[in-house]
């Protein structure tokens, strides 16, 4: 089992762009481009991937949760995202 950190646990990670389904993308190369769900922290034009996934929960205690998927490139995107979101939510 590799252990956490190391080279080879690095290496057992795998990383899979997100599809939106919504534009009617099925992952296939089109002439429009292949509908990847794009990276959530705004300076970032890449394609998302489900690697770096947060998810929140906007709805108020005690009703339905509501959930946003937000997708990221990277780790330095979503920890980027993560500080602006922290910052802004005081």
């Amino acid at each position: 089992m590799p252990v956490r950190g190391t080279t080879r646990w690095q290496h057992a990670r795998v990383e899979k762009r997100v599809i939106n389904r919504d534009e009617g993308g099925d992952g296939s190369v089109t002439s429009s481009g292949t509908h990847y769900v794009m990276c959530a922290f705004n300076q970032c034009d890449n394609d998302g991937l489900e690697l770096y996934k947060i998810r929140e929960n906007t709805a108020a205690r005690g009703y339905t949760p509501i959930y946003l998927n937000y997708v990221f490139c990277s780790e330095k995107c979503k920890n980027a995202w993560l500080d602006e979101w922290r910052r802004t939510r005081r």
